[in-house]
């Protein structure tokens, strides 16, 4: 008698948690009719199944003519807790431009699922949301990479990148008094994706913001970068020690920037990977490649400034 109302209760939650991922669906079905449709031939009626634990709803996302990415739910009695989005299928045009703006949805569409489902909530919406605005803004993107005018553009006179007379005004009279030196290393292509390093001093978290600013904002190539992940590690002039990352969207590239200063026991660095994706999907691998130019960058940072008996001292020689 008891297991029968365990049974019962199993499915009412079931029903309770399709009923609200359904609603979801409806209110995402009503914001996109054009974008969204639904396959209600892959849905299942929970009642049916008696482990309460295969029931599945599938709609397909139509970013233009050729892409379309095709996801899943998947119902439990505590969804959406313990499960959530899951990309079933995508496709596109062999369009090295479409291939990289599917990547960037699909990139925004993992990171939106893995948020809803670490704070418990319907996903279907959200995740469908961020996926067509991450595709809108890769297809504002800029041409493929040009290596030159980066360069030119590292080799100039100053150290460091010119700020605009606006962005010099938005900043007010404390960034104009501080001027950043940054390193950037030389770009890495692989597979058509362009990985550059870029390295900088700071005394405190407080410069982070403001170096950042001024290493983007002076470069427009930056600008149009597919992702700037960075990543800093300081000890406070109050013996406490500080750092944080940005994953500019590839999410997983920040951790593993941070872990890599901490590994190294940087201080006192803020360092950032710029990424122009080429077309060719690189998979994991891109995080050591991600990881290598971080690596390289710094390395070579810290050569610089011990040849010109300038702060920054290399990692191994000071304490932990």
């Amino acid at each position: 008698m008891e297991g029968n109302d365990c049974s019962t209760k199993q499915k009412e939650e079931v029903l309770l948690s399709m009923e609200r991922a359904l609603a979801d669906v409806e209110m995402l079905c009503a914001a996109y009719p054009d974008e969204v449709t639904r396959d209600d031939q892959y849905a299942i009626d929970a009642a049916a199944n008696d482990d309460g634990d295969a029931c599945f709803l599938k709609f397909t996302l139509k970013f233009s003519d050729h892409a379309k990415c095709q996801l899943q739910i998947m119902w439990k009695e505590n969804y959406p807790v313990s499960t959530n989005v899951q990309i079933a299928s995508y496709r596109c045009s062999s369009s090295p431009f479409e291939k990289s703006c599917m990547e960037a949805a699909i990139s925004a569409l993992r990171t939106t699922a893995q948020e809803c489902l670490e704070h418990g909530v319907e996903g279907c919406f959200s995740c469908a949301s961020a996926a067509f605005q991450a595709w809108h803004d890769a297809q504002q993107e800029s041409p493929p990479f040009d290596e030159s005018s980066l360069l030119e553009a590292q080799h100039e006179p100053s150290s460091s990148p010119q700020l605009s007379a606006e962005s010099s005004k938005k900043q007010g009279s404390a960034m104009s008094q501080h001027c950043f030196d940054w390193y950037t290393g030389e770009p890495v292509v692989v597979q058509k994706s362009t990985f550059v390093g870029h390295v900088c001093h700071i005394d405190s978290a407080a410069q982070v913001p403001s170096a950042l600013e001024q290493l983007i904002s002076g470069n427009s190539k930056l600008q149009r970068a597919t992702h700037n992940m960075s990543a800093y590690r300081v000890q406070e002039a109050n013996g406490i020690w500080k750092s944080d990352n940005d994953e500019d969207g590839e999410h997983g590239a920040g951790k593993q920037l941070s872990h890599l200063l901490e590994m190294r026991n940087e201080n006192q660095v803020l360092v950032v990977v710029s990424r122009w994706f080429g077309g060719i999907l690189l998979g994991p691998r891109r995080f050591a490649y991600i990881t290598n130019c971080a690596r390289n960058s710094l390395e070579e940072y810290h050569q610089q400034q011990q040849q010109h008996g300038r702060r920054g001292q290399h990692p191994s020689t000071t304490a932990k």
